[in-house]
């Protein structure tokens, strides 16, 4: 398999995965050089997404995020969360807190002692799942409305946009969905006429609504540039 890798040479999908698949019950031992063929794997999967089960490479980028995040990125995940709002808002609540207030209905079919020693059997696991996902968001350069052949669709885009506002608002996430929107729209693509940002998201960030997205946006470049 490594000869495989190494020469390009994988063949097929199925190949990739089921190498990936054999590869993630490995915990100890994972070296610089596992840790390179792992990504040659990803590299390969992802030169042609269109050509790809989707939902399948995504679940295996997430699983091997923190192997990908070094020196790769997340391509399929990146696209999962700009093409779709609920993925986007997913992933968004697994690291931020709503804002909304509870509703003051709770089970009391539990005694206190127990739920506490449910509460601490899970919070471990729940801590790292949000690392996990601040990581990805954090990675995030995928522009809402950008294609797998790397076209722009600007009708995508406002969808995308407005869809997200509506999920974020009912979810009491909209203020920190809106930063994080800002920080992905820093990677805009150029327009056609060669303006550094493109026309339609270059709009958004104007609108004076758009307050929390352009603080987002200027926090990003802020960081880009070191």
């Amino acid at each position: 398999a490594k000869r495989r890798i190494d020469d390009d040479r994988l063949e097929s999908p199925d190949l990739a995965y089921r190498i990936l698949d054999e590869n993630l019950s490995i915990e100890d031992n994972r070296s610089q050089m596992w840790s390179y063929y792992i990504r040659r794997v990803f590299t390969w999967l992802q030169k042609d997404m269109t050509a790809n089960d989707l939902a399948k490479l995504v679940h295996y980028e997430w699983c091997y995020y923190r192997v990908l995040s070094h020196e790769s990125r997340a391509q399929g995940l990146e696209y999962a969360l700009s093409s779709s709002p609920t993925d986007f808002l997913h992933v968004l609540e697994t690291v931020y807190k709503s804002d909304k207030k509870l509703s003051g209905i709770e089970e009391h079919d539990q005694t206190q002692s127990d739920a506490l020693v449910e509460q601490s059997s899970k919070s471990e696991n729940r801590k790292n799942l949000a690392e996990h996902a601040w990581h990805i968001l954090y990675e995030w350069k995928w522009v809402p409305g950008v294609q797998l052949d790397g076209s722009f669709d600007a009708a995508l885009f406002i969808n995308w946009i407005n869809s997200v506002k509506h999920l974020s608002a009912m979810k009491g996430l909209y203020d920190v969905a809106m930063q994080q929107i800002g920080h992905v729209l820093y990677y805009s693509p150029i327009a056609d006429d060669g303006f550094f940002i493109h026309h339609y998201i270059a709009r958004v960030l104007e609108e004076e609504e758009n307050k929390n997205i352009r603080s987002g946006y200027q926090i990003e470049a802020f960081n880009a540039r070191g």
